[in-house]
């Protein structure tokens, strides 16, 4: 335009527009949302949702069976350890609702994807594990040196564990088996679990919280023990875990020790306790084996009563009448 003031009013004028656009369609989303059909009648919202695996790669070939199949959640890789979900709400769900209706959801997805790989994905990982310093370099040498925490704070999760379509059938099983949102006396082992993976996520040099990461997980196994009937509040747990670690992991080299940290965080006697990361790490996989396992059970109790009922005669007067 060859002249500041004119630009930046021309500028202005832009901004302007844009945001009166914006407000007439936020009043309009709001006006509709105070008249919502009971169900969905079309595709309304798209939200794209990103988490990172510490524990597994994810390859596009892998996802084809899932996309295929579910309608509303759809997965494409990002980065080699990274995966997006998109979460395609119906026109049902209100704007005011979209935040926390759209966090819990997936967070919904990302527990169920944690339990049905025993992997680890979250938002975000610990990225400073070993060092806090970008460079270290000795003058009088003139060269390069490295001062490290040994060992880092990374998580052998196992090598090659790739994302694959039997995980995610278990990813879906889970998260189907998972209480809604409504269920909200069903949460409480649920919540321990997220906790568990937050701080996990956060466990770095700046911050080492293995207890607290340990400690989560162990309640939310109490919680699950407590609600599928293993443990009754009150009673010792300390047994009841212990039978579960034998009849899962038998022979297990660590047995005593998690009996001793389990004693300690029953009784809340954490004097001199020392949690690693291996050990918070496994409560995470004791928690996932339990709620496999029980969700297992469930699947064969369901088959074994629907072959029953398919198996039973035909009451009198059913079928075709004899010539």
């Amino acid at each position: 335009m060859k002249d500041a003031r004119a630009w930046a009013t021309w500028l202005k004028e832009q901004f302007d527009t844009a945001d009166a656009e914006s407000r007439v369609s936020v009043e309009a989303e709001l006006s509709r949302s105070r008249n919502l059909p009971t169900a969905g009648n079309k595709d309304k919202w798209k939200l794209r949702i990103r988490v990172i695996s510490a524990s597994h790669s994810v390859r596009g070939k892998n996802l084809t069976k899932w996309n295929k199949s579910i309608d509303w959640i759809k997965l494409s890789v990002a980065k080699k350890n990274e995966i997006i979900f998109d979460l395609i709400l119906k026109d049902n769900v209100p704007v005011e609702a979209l935040w926390y209706f759209g966090w819990g959801l997936a967070r919904h997805f990302v527990v169920a994807l944690n339990i049905g790989t025993m992997g680890f994905w979250w938002w975000r990982m610990p990225e400073q594990i070993s060092r806090y310093y970008e460079s270290l370099r000795d003058l009088e040498k003139n060269m390069d040196v490295g001062v490290e925490r040994s060992p880092a704070l990374r998580i052998d999760w196992g090598q090659n564990r790739v994302l694959s379509a039997e995980d995610l059938d278990r990813v879906a099983a889970c998260f189907t088996a998972l209480p809604g949102p409504h269920e909200r006396d069903q949460h409480t082992a649920y919540n321990y679990y997220i906790g568990g993976l937050t701080f996990l996520s956060l466990n770095d040099i700046h911050w080492q919280c293995e207890s607290t990461v340990f400690g989560n997980f162990f309640e939310c196994l109490r919680a699950l023990m407590a609600e599928y009937g293993d443990w009754k509040e009150g009673t010792n747990f300390r047994e009841s875990m212990l039978r579960f670690l034998d009849d899962m992991f038998p022979n297990m080299d660590e047995r005593d020790q998690f009996a001793d940290l389990c004693g300690r965080f029953e009784s809340k006697n954490f004097e001199g306790a020392v949690v690693t990361l291996k050990e918070a790490t496994f409560m995470k996989l004791f928690c996932d084996a339990y709620f496999m396992r029980q969700l297992k059970q469930r699947n064969a109790l369901l088959r074994d009563s629907k072959e029953r009922a398919s198996a039973e005669p035909s009451p009198p007067g059913a079928g075709n009448a004899p010539e």
